[in-house]
């Protein structure tokens, strides 16, 4: 909203931010919840997850624009990201908010590589890297941060104890068409996306760590 966008837009930011990482189902186990840093080959397996959320979701017609977001969430405005090292404002807006609101969750939660930032040692960290993104983007991020925060902390309790956090979201598209904004249903490890008419019987799922890990 700080950027002008508009409803529609903010839309696609939202469902584009729930499957972003979609292609991370294709990562083997021992390589996403690896603690240690990533060899060569490991880390080349994981810049594959954007380019596979967007094989998994080519036969879906989404009424949003997402696919952008998927596939470019790791371009960097310097040029040093991936898959396609994209540079400056060939990196669409959404691709560039969705990334550094992911640079952000990756640092403040636990992942099985590293414990959890504070939010003010997670903002240092990501100004250190500021120029991964637009000046507009980096100033809109920070402007931002507090609603962030706040929403991270009312969060609704799980509804199966046993099992740890992360969003579960229903995406119908014939409902999608009149009443675009994403369900949430619950909190669970291992989010699952729920697609078409079918989706209270079947789904994807996939573990939620983030690829980003600090040297």
């Amino acid at each position: 909203r700080a950027l002008g966008l508009d409803e529609r837009e903010q839309t696609t930011i939202r469902i584009g931010a729930y499957l972003h990482d979609l292609g991370k189902v294709r990562i083997p186990p021992h390589i996403l919840s690896k603690p240690g840093p990533l060899t060569p080959d490991e880390f080349a397996v994981v810049q594959m997850h954007p380019t596979w959320g967007i094989e998994l979701l080519a036969e879906i017609q989404f009424p949003w624009e997402i696919q952008p977001i998927i596939r470019w969430h790791h371009e960097r405005y310097d040029g040093t990201g991936y898959p396609d090292q994209l540079r400056g404002d060939a990196i669409p807006v959404a691709a560039q908010i969705v990334g550094i609101v992911d640079v952000y969750d990756a640092l403040t939660t636990t992942r099985p590589y590293h414990p959890a930032l504070a939010p003010a040692e997670a903002l240092a960290e990501i100004g250190r890297w500021r120029d991964w993104w637009s000046e507009a983007v980096y100033e809109a991020f920070l402007a931002s941060v507090p609603l962030l925060q706040a929403q991270a902390d009312d969060v609704m309790e799980p509804t199966q104890p046993s099992i740890e956090s992360g969003p579960l979201v229903r995406l119908d598209p014939d409902q999608g068409q009149n009443d675009p904004a994403p369900r949430r249903a619950g909190r669970c490890s291992y989010p699952q996306v729920l697609l078409g008419p079918s989706a209270s019987s079947k789904g994807e799922s996939w573990n939620d760590s983030c690829s980003y890990r600090r040297a």
